[in-house]
């Protein structure tokens, strides 16, 4: 089986009322080309199916969706989402009431961004939402009950797992980053009781930083952007890329997939 996964296209529609946004999020905004050439060279590679990582658009906002799922109906294959914190927040920040109306036009639109099992053959697939830097208890739970003793399993999220591992890493790679934000730290146990030691590897976006660290056994993956641009308030260029995972033959494959 072939998995692509795709993190982070910041996505703005012209359509989008904030206009008042759009010029100083202009590098975004812009950069939807980039994002368009990627699906094109997803479907080039012609994965079993495409998992969409989290923040597809930049804020959330009807007209932002609603262009960021028009590009995704490029794809040629089937595909799933799971939200990312920028999907949830609107332009001047996060309420319960906010979130609550994004996840609902966001199933409207018919991506519920639920909990999902992807047989990968030689491997599971646990795909959940971490999008607000927190993993519901509930959804704990269904993560430690559905990790098969016997199958190695993966897991795919927007917001990295809290563990110290992954913490050093972004200390080392980038020590400005508020760590309550760019880790699960809102479950910091969720690692130590439900994950380690069971977990062969554990993908996330949210970082706009491409690298791997290891924990013991478990390696964790964090995959670059999906737009080509400049990121001014970093002075950071990303290239647009996605992350291909390979099971055939019953190993566990990776590479990437670039747009200059």
């Amino acid at each position: 089986m072939k998995i692509a996964f795709v993190a982070d296209a910041h996505l703005i529609a012209d359509a989008d009322p904030h206009q008042r946004r759009h010029a100083a999020r202009g590098f975004f905004k812009d950069a939807w080309p980039s994002f368009a050439a990627l699906l094109d060279r997803v479907n080039d590679a012609s994965p079993d199916v495409v998992v969409l990582l989290g923040d597809l658009v930049d804020w959330f906002s009807e007209a932002n969706v609603d262009f960021a799922l028009e590009l995704v109906s490029r794809l040629k294959r089937p595909w799933l989402w799971t939200p990312g914190n920028h999907d949830l927040e609107e332009p001047d920040g996060v309420s319960e009431a906010g979130v609550a109306a994004a996840r609902d036009y966001w199933r409207r639109r018919g991506c519920d961004g639920g909990s999902r099992i992807i047989d990968a053959g030689a491997a599971q697939v646990l795909l959940f939402d971490s999008a607000l830097s927190v993993v519901a208890k509930e959804t704990q739970a269904w993560v430690e009950a559905s990790i098969s003793a016997g199958e190695p399993a993966i897991i795919a999220t927007h917001v990295p797992v809290d563990c110290e591992a992954v913490r050093a890493w972004i200390r080392k790679v980038a020590p400005s980053r508020n760590l309550q934000k760019y880790v699960q730290s809102g479950s910091p146990n969720f690692y130590p009781e439900c994950l380690q030691g069971r977990i062969r590897s554990a993908l996330a976006g949210h970082l706009h930083l491409e690298g791997e660290v290891k924990d013991r056994e478990t390696e964790f993956r964090f995959l670059n952007m999906a737009i080509s641009c400049h990121d001014q308030n970093r002075d950071t260029r990303y290239v647009a890329s996605a992350t291909i995972l390979d099971t055939m033959g019953g190993s566990l494959r990776w590479h990437k997939l670039v747009v200059a």
